[in-house]
């Protein structure tokens, strides 16, 4: 991939995932496996993931290699963390209202968020650095 899609890629997913951010903050809105915005959102992250490792290995570079790290665990925390997709209207409908036993409280939701648009944010200012 070259970098210019790279860093449009990037810029997606950190506006996207502020987005969210914010809403998650205002509106109580929960990162639920429901949710078609958040995982159009994740599907997307998942799947530049490659990219980035490829992106990471030819740059050579410890900061970048750290950083596309933490994008890559921060895959299985949330992953981990989600509640199961399950279909049955009322047990849907009780995971949406109380969430399963694994699913992030709306404050780790935050702190997660946060988390991943800086680190995307890192990401992205340091392949713009590397395409001058």
């Amino acid at each position: 991939m070259q970098e210019n899609n790279l860093i449009r890629s990037l810029q997606y997913l950190e506006d996207a995932g502020r987005n969210m951010l914010t809403e998650v903050r205002s509106r109580n809105r929960n990162l639920s496996t429901h949710d078609g915005e958040f995982d159009s959102w994740w599907k997307f992250y998942r799947e530049l993931t490659p990219q980035l490792i490829d992106f990471a290995a030819q740059q050579n570079n410890e900061h970048i290699n750290a950083l596309v790290a933490k994008y890559q665990q921060h895959l299985t925390s949330l992953d981990n963390t989600r509640p199961t997709a399950d279909h049955t209207s009322f047990k849907t409908l009780l995971s949406k209202m109380f969430g399963s036993s694994n699913s992030l409280s709306r404050y780790q939701q935050v702190l997660l968020l946060e988390d991943i648009s800086n680190n995307i944010g890192n990401l992205l200012y340091q392949v713009k650095i590397n395409a001058e």
